[in-house]
């Protein structure tokens, strides 16, 4: 026998009575079935519904030939059950499906998008099959906003085949019975197994977080409702304490974060030119050992010390080599202008276990011995 689905005419039972029918152990879960339900069951894009059976936490809900399977931590006993959805996360979905309905039908309708793939996780990803400027966007997501202010009627129906096939409907498959219409008044009608909203006024807010080209189409990210007003909070709030640490007015943030970036930059170039000037004084002199050139260093930049060896490597012959850090944990980086430095790579690796690779004229990696280990080494190794 299928399940009664009472969420197809009726998205807002939050809690409702049941007969348990059977509750089989399968695996670490309990699969229950009930004569009628109003979780929704993972599908088209959705996620399931969670809640609970007679006290009884439901995780996941899933439906297979009519029958929805309610997966449980613990046994139900049979009988009459009590069941409750969790409305906080139901009521934000319901947000989230009617928005992208909403989103869906308007850029069909303004610029003959089809949606070709939807999937609603923490956010909503929208796949369309036309590639849309950012302009276009803004567009859609102003019309969408305006129609949620308009508070118009969404209803839900079951039209019988002679009215299903002279109407106009969204689908992405071939529906032939059973067809369940969603409707935003004057603005979509889709296919749609999920539940939705009754007015757009009750979606609140549609936000599109992010666009990308996917597929010779285009994907939205966005939020709608709660989880868009919570976001927003996310990032106002982040705003703020970004504008206090750079002492910047509101609205005037990225302002003050450019110039930042500005002084910034030229620090790095003036730190660029002093790491040179150091470098030309340090290869001067390099401490010799078995004839070659050291240098044991406490910058870890390995940038500094790549360029460091390498500089060193031009001037003087045979193998150059730097150790940056402290012992136990050094970062080290070997060159040579004239020879290959594989061989000494490989000692390194074999004698004190050090980690890295390069080429023929250049090798780095890390190192955990002390100072003393390294130039024992040093003083024995052949090359």
């Amino acid at each position: 026998m299928q399940t009664l689905k009472l969420y197809e005419t009726d998205s807002y039972i939050a809690d409702f009575t049941a007969e348990v029918l059977s509750c089989e152990k399968n695996g670490k879960t309990y699969d229950v079935i009930l004569d009628k339900t109003a979780f929704f069951p993972e599908g088209g894009g959705q996620s399931a519904d969670i809640g609970s059976i007679n006290g009884v936490p439901v995780i996941d809900v899933q439906i297979n030939d009519g029958v929805i399977i309610h997966k449980t931590k613990s046994a139900v006993d049979s009988g009459t059950a009590s069941c409750k959805l969790d409305w906080n996360i139901r009521f934000r979905r319901m947000q989230n499906h009617t928005g992208e309905h909403l989103l869906s039908g308007i850029a069909h309708e303004m610029f003959g998008c089809t949606n070709v793939g939807f999937h609603m996780g923490n956010e909503i990803t929208v796949d369309f099959d036309v590639e849309l400027t950012q302009e276009q966007i803004d567009i859609i997501e102003l019309e969408v906003n305006k129609a949620i202010y308009k508070n118009v009627a969404v209803s839900v129906d079951f039209p019988a085949e002679d009215v299903l096939n002279s109407l106009d409907y969204r689908s992405k498959l071939e529906l032939t019975e059973d067809v369940r219409i969603v409707t935003i008044e004057g603005y979509d009608v889709c296919a749609c197994c999920a539940p939705h909203v009754k007015s757009t006024g009750e979606i609140g807010l549609v936000k599109v977080l992010s666009s990308m080209r996917h597929r010779g189409g285009t994907r939205l990210q966005i939020l709608c409702g709660l989880d868009a007003f919570e976001d927003y909070c996310t990032k106002a709030n982040n705003l703020y304490e970004i504008a206090v640490k750079l002492c910047a007015k509101h609205n005037q943030e990225l302002s003050a974060f450019n110039k930042l970036c500005e002084e910034n930059n030229e620090l790095k170039q003036k730190n660029v030119s002093l790491a040179n000037e150091l470098i030309s004084v340090k290869i001067k002199d390099p401490q010799k050992i078995n004839g070659i050139s050291i240098y044991f260093e406490s910058s870890t930049d390995m940038q500094f010390v790549r360029n460091l060896v390498l500089e060193s490597a031009k001037l003087h012959k045979g193998i150059s080599a730097v150790f940056s850090g402290k012992d136990e944990n050094y970062k080290y980086a070997v060159a040579s202008a004239d020879s290959s430095v594989k061989t000494f790579g490989d000692l390194l690796r074999a004698e004190l276990s050090a980690k890295g690779g390069g080429s023929d004229e250049l090798i780095q990696g890390n190192i955990s011995a002390s100072k003393e280990d390294l130039i024992n080494f040093l003083n024995k190794v052949e090359i």
